[in-house]
């Protein structure tokens, strides 16, 4: 790990759902990844600050094989967060959405794979890329807002799997921004 990020222990006894806590371990090891990244990556002291609050997921048809995966985070909104106006920056609430949907993305795909006991999914959305992304914005967030981000899944097929998610301003009870995110999955390499 020469320079990626050392983690500490996962502790995930704060963390709620109704999902084994070695998913819950393994779906904070991938936000890591897509939070965090290597050091000196872009937004990683915004992506240490995010807390994970609640992960889960379950299976909608089981003759389908049709799931849904759902992850809840809380970030206090700081300075370094803001444009010029004082506001949450519309470049921020990207960055919040892109690592949070493909967090879920690849939680998507561990789940799968414990209910289904398919690794091939697993492996697929692990090598997933951006097929569309999308972002509103309804509201201005100030410093010190507290943010709820919750993402889940929509739909996943053999070829893409597609997360919405929301962002909260909890502090003043109003929806920040919105957004979709549909990822290709790749074909699994021999």
């Amino acid at each position: 790990m020469d320079q990626q990020t050392e983690v500490a222990p996962m502790d995930v006894t704060n963390i709620e759902g109704k999902v084994s806590p070695t998913l819950k371990r393994q779906y904070l090891k991938a936000f890591d990844f897509y939070a965090l990244g290597y050091r000196g990556c872009f937004s990683r002291t915004i992506g240490e600050r995010i807390v994970i609050k609640r992960v889960e997921g379950h299976v909608e048809d089981e003759q389908t094989r049709t799931i849904q995966t759902r992850a809840v985070a809380e970030l206090r909104v700081d300075k370094d967060m803001l444009d010029i106006n004082g506001n949450l920056h519309s470049g921020c609430i990207a960055y919040l959405l892109d690592i949070c949907t493909s967090s879920v993305s690849f939680f998507a795909g561990l789940y799968f794979r414990e209910r289904f006991d398919d690794k091939d999914l697993m492996e697929r959305t692990s090598r997933a890329v951006s097929q569309s992304f999308n972002v509103q914005r309804h509201a201005p967030a100030k410093e010190g807002s507290l943010l709820k981000i919750v993402c889940y899944s929509v739909a996943m097929t053999e070829r893409a799997i597609t997360i919405q998610c929301q962002i909260w301003d909890q502090t003043n009870n109003v929806i920040v921004a919105s957004g979709g995110h549909t990822l290709m999955l790749s074909t699994v390499m021999p």
